[in-house]
């Protein structure tokens, strides 16, 4: 009775020390989002049919010839089987990497979007456009 008694208590004190759960710790910030250049962002130029893009010349920023803003991040390490190297990852951070405010539930929550430059449609020689997601 007295060894099985003394043998629980030490399990007890010895398991109240272990932390076996996972914790989920808030994502501050994106190092490598901190050196960007929005003066290449500024620039447009007009893409023509067919545009396709896979991300797989360009780290951490999408290239600016094709899009019109930052506020995705290319990468190679997070897609699960992917079709090509790249991806554009929405993450929730900013340019800057910093996660965009989601503390107020009532202010008004920019995401990560990704847009494209201008698409010239002017030698397009039809009268209806077939766009493929991808």
């Amino acid at each position: 009775m007295n060894k099985s008694f003394l043998f629980i208590l030490s399990l007890l004190i010895f398991v109240s020390n272990l932390f076996a759960q996972e914790q989920l710790s808030t994502f501050y910030r994106n190092n490598r989002n901190v050196s960007f250049d929005h003066s290449a962002f500024a620039k447009t130029t007009a893409l023509t049919l067919p545009f396709f893009e896979d991300f797989t010349n360009y780290e951490t920023f999408p290239n600016p010839l094709k899009w019109k803003d930052a506020l995705v991040y290319i990468n190679n390490s997070f897609p699960i089987n992917p079709i090509s190297r790249g991806v554009a990852t929405f993450d929730g951070l900013n340019t800057f990497g910093v996660p965009y405010d989601s503390v107020n539930k009532y202010a008004a929550i920019y995401a990560d979007s990704l847009t494209s430059q201008i698409i010239d449609l002017s030698n397009l020689n039809t009268t209806f456009v077939f766009l493929n997601e991808g």
